[in-house]
């Protein structure tokens, strides 16, 4: 015996038939195209720390130091809260070639996984703009005092690349961040953090003399995403079709 299933019956087919009309229209008014649903990860009055990367003789990274305001360390006024702070108020960091912070989002956005990071050039010069980041994660519990050495094995290390920020200036202050003064790179992610590392290396001597800039990193901002797609309105329509078609024997 054969049971074909009625399309103005059955509640279900009729809701199919709803995602389909909408799948043809949505391709009709915006095409294949699909939205992304982007949810940033840190922010204002996130636990933040700054520090630096201390190499071992071999050059290998061994652990991140806990800095302070100073000659070693950021510009007062600059400091790392200033790096997730959502305005245009940089972080600005003097000292060896890597430098970073360590965050801690809130229980709300902590549990998103990152695979997007923005960087927003600072108001300075490009020679203090960062080079590159690395980007590592911890669920371990980390010491936040002052002189404090994390070895970098309680990381897992998450991504890693370069950075090229135009010659577009972000103001500083309470100016607004600019999406044209900023450089988004997405990156493979599976799993989220309690605690991220974000590393800068500052820009290096072309000409083989080393200036005073070359020792200062300088940006605006720095945010991870959580990016997920949404379905196109071509898959919905495809859906759609698929499930109108099928039939029960």
């Amino acid at each position: 015996m054969t049971y074909t299933y009625g399309l103005i019956a059955n509640p279900l087919i009729k809701i199919m038939k709803t995602i389909l009309i909408a799948g043809i229209f949505g391709i009709a008014a915006f095409g294949a195209s699909s939205a992304s649903v982007i949810s940033p990860i840190f922010a204002p009055g996130d636990f933040v720390i700054g520090g630096q990367l201390i190499e071992n003789i071999d050059f290998s990274v061994i652990e991140f130091v806990v800095a302070e305001p100073g000659f070693t360390g950021w510009t007062p006024g600059e400091g790392p809260e200033n790096a997730i702070d959502g305005v245009g108020q940089p972080y600005t960091y003097s000292g060896p070639i890597d430098i970073g912070l360590v965050v801690r989002p809130s229980a709300q956005t902590g549990s998103l996984v990152a695979n997007q990071i923005q960087v927003w050039a600072g108001q300075n010069q490009i020679a203090t703009d960062p080079i590159s980041f690395r980007l590592f994660g911890t669920d371990n519990s980390l010491p936040t005092d002052v002189g404090a050495a994390i070895p970098m094995s309680r990381f897992d290390m998450i991504a890693s690349g370069d950075l090229s920020l135009l010659e577009a200036r972000n103001a500083g202050g309470n100016a607004a961040l600019l999406e044209e003064n900023s450089q988004i790179v997405s990156f493979e992610n599976d799993r989220a953090y309690r605690n991220y590392l974000i590393t800068f290396s500052s820009a290096e001597s072309l000409d083989g003399i080393v200036d005073i800039d070359d020792f200062i990193t300088h940006f605006s901002e720095v945010q991870l995403f959580n990016v997920v797609p949404e379905p196109s309105a071509a898959m919905l329509c495809l859906l759609g079709v698929g499930l109108l078609s099928t039939r029960r024997r």
